[in-house]
C-alpha cells in the first residue's frame, strides 16, 4: 500500500513500491455523475478510501491499494488531516 517517492531529477517524482501494510479502511464508490464531471475513464470504477492518519499518511499519487482482491491506484489525495486523524484518497481500478 505505501509508496516511496523518488526524485526524477527534473522536479517531479516517481512512485516505487514500498512496504506493504495491512490496515482498516472505509471504501465508498464515487457517484457516476461526479466521475463524469472529473472526466474519469469509463470502467475505471473510482473509489474514495478513508484511512486512519498513521496508516495512510505515506500514501502518494500512484500508490497501490489492494481491496477485496481488486487492485487500485491512488489518483488523488483528497484530504490529509492529522488533526482529524484522517487520510482520504481517490483511487481507480487498474484496467
Amino acid at each position: 500500500m505505501q509508496g516511496v517517492a523518488t526524485s526524477d531529477g527534473v522536479g517531479g517524482y516517481t512512485v516505487t513500491d514500498g512496504a506493504a501494510v495491512t490496515t482498516w479502511c472505509s471504501a465508498s464508490p464515487m457517484p457516476f455523475k461526479e466521475s463524469l464531471r472529473y472526466g474519469l475513464v469509463d470502467g475505471s470504477e473510482p473509489v474514495y478510501f478513508a484511512f486512519y492518519y498513521e496508516h495512510g499518511k505515506n500514501l502518494l499519487q500512484g500508490s497501490k491499494i489492494l481491496f477485496d482482491g481488486v487492485n487500485y491506484r491512488v489518483s488523488s489525495i483528497v484530504e490529509k488531516d492529522k488533526a482529524k486523524d484522517t487520510v482520504i484518497v481517490l483511487a481507480t481500478k487498474k484496467i
